[in-house]
């Protein structure tokens, strides 16, 4: 990820999408809404040798683009003057008192990514849009909510195939532009379709774990599983095919 402040460029997509989102939406539906706008609008790119889609943050902007990004997110940041004096956290009274520190984290998530290699999240978006049919109140407010999260990763996985094919038509080199081509390819397949590869599974599983990166805001705590187990088939698979 092209970008040590990548937390701070996300925390600032975020505030623009909240400017820009109608009122009156439930929480789990502004909250998609948000991630939606970070995965659209955050900055791709790919390394000169990946193999993987997934690299992001504002060293792939271009330099103006990216001193426009960096004044706008600086006028975002400048704190307010202090209106009364701050009280010290309950955290910060632990850490003064008892030497007590610790981080913390709202991720602790391990989703099935064994389900999204083999049914691919177009599954999900199929299973959710037949229970929004029926759904009322607060369950529908979440189904619509996932409806959101579910196809903004869809279309992020589509930037990166784009993106792939542009660098392949201007790229000479015939290994390299097969590397990109094949990224191409594999976006734009997962992970919202099944993996059917190796490589289309490892880029499954990429795509989707940065997202719940974005999502959570934290890159703590948050395990791909037994990848052993769940890619072993398909390892096998392109074996037996050479």
């Amino acid at each position: 990820m092209n970008d040590p402040n990548l937390w701070q460029l996300i925390h600032y997509l975020r505030h623009q999408a909240t400017e820009r989102n109608p009122a009156g939406l439930s929480g789990p539906e502004r909250e998609a809404s948000l991630l939606s706008h970070a995965l659209c609008a955050v900055p791709i790119g790919l390394e000169p040798d990946e193999t993987l889609a997934g690299d992001l943050g504002r060293g792939y902007l271009p330099a103006p683009q990216r001193e426009t990004l960096d004044a706008a997110i600086a006028a975002f940041e400048a704190p307010s003057p202090p209106t009364a004096p701050q009280q010290p956290s309950a955290s910060q009274l632990m850490a003064d008192w008892f030497d007590c520190r610790a981080g913390y984290t709202l991720a602790h998530t391990c989703i099935s990514y064994e389900e999204v290699i083999r049914h691919g999240l177009g599954a999900k978006v199929a299973e959710v849009t037949e229970a929004l049919k029926t759904a009322a109140g607060p369950a529908a407010h979440t189904l619509r909510a996932m409806l959101t999260a579910l196809e903004a990763v869809g279309r992020w996985a589509a930037r990166y195939s784009e993106l792939a094919r542009q660098i392949a038509e201007d790229t000479a080199g015939t290994a390299r532009r097969d590397d990109l081509l094949r990224i191409a390819e594999a976006c734009q397949q997962v992970p919202m379709q099944p993996a059917r590869s190796f490589h289309e599974a490892l880029q499954s599983i990429w795509l989707t774990h940065v997202a719940i990166v974005i999502s959570e805001l934290s890159h703590s705590s948050l395990s791909v599983g037994r990848a052993d187990q769940y890619l072993h088939p398909l390892y096998r698979a392109d074996l037996r095919r050479g």
